[in-house]
């Protein structure tokens, strides 16, 4: 793994494919004017994120991007890929640590949107009834049962390993945003879409 503070998204090449085709919109960089990041064996680093804005974080496999993410995270035994976990205990220790930050998550987003949407007048908290507020506002431990959230109402922020299909509570359908821990490329991909760090897979990982 290797660590880059105040690196610079455009220096990656095409080479450097994401997993999501829309992050790709406004690079023009070419593999002429800048060279493909490299590991020490000469081979193209397969995991790249870029967090904490200025940071980008060089990996071979997903699990050290989350270890840079969750405190303690590479704490957890590694099988002989490097990739957690090494045993059933492992891999429970390591999905209840990415559903603890998920949930940290999804409660900063929460409150973030609901501000900005009150600050902007698209929200009047006065106006809104409890049930709304208490499903916004309240433990995102607790699972919310509707089977819809209105589309023109603030987001609701979920974690997807609460709902179908890892669990028998029907997933909820309208303005929700869900933050999935349920694998590492998973956690790394619903923080990509949500604009919370830049994770990209090399085309040949």
């Amino acid at each position: 793994m290797s660590d880059v503070h105040g690196g610079d998204l455009t220096r990656w090449t095409p080479w450097w494919t994401p997993t999501w085709t829309h992050v790709t919109a406004g690079w023009h960089a070419t593999a002429k004017d800048y060279p493909t990041p490299r590991n020490p064996t000469n081979d193209p680093w397969p995991f790249v994120l870029m967090h904490d804005d200025e940071d980008i974080t060089y990996a071979d496999t997903a699990t050290e991007l989350v270890g840079v993410l969750i405190p303690d995270y590479d704490a957890i035994p590694a099988n002989s890929d490097g990739d957690t976990p090494c045993s059933d205990a492992d891999h429970d220790t390591a999905l209840w640590m990415r559903y603890g930050q998920a949930v940290h998550t999804v409660t900063v987003l929460q409150e973030s949107a609901l501000a900005a949407a009150t600050n902007n007048g698209d929200f009047d908290p006065a106006a809104a009834s409890e049930d709304t507020l208490t499903t916004m506002l309240g433990g995102k431990t607790v699972v919310f049962t509707g089977e819809q959230w209105p589309e023109q109402a603030v987001p609701l922020y979920l974690i997807a390993t609460d709902y179908a299909p890892f669990t028998d509570v029907p997933r909820p359908a309208g303005n929700v945003v869900y933050l999935d821990p349920s694998t590492e490329t998973a956690y790394l991909i619903s923080l990509h879409e949500m604009g919370l760090v830049r994770f990209l897979q090399h085309q040949t990982a």
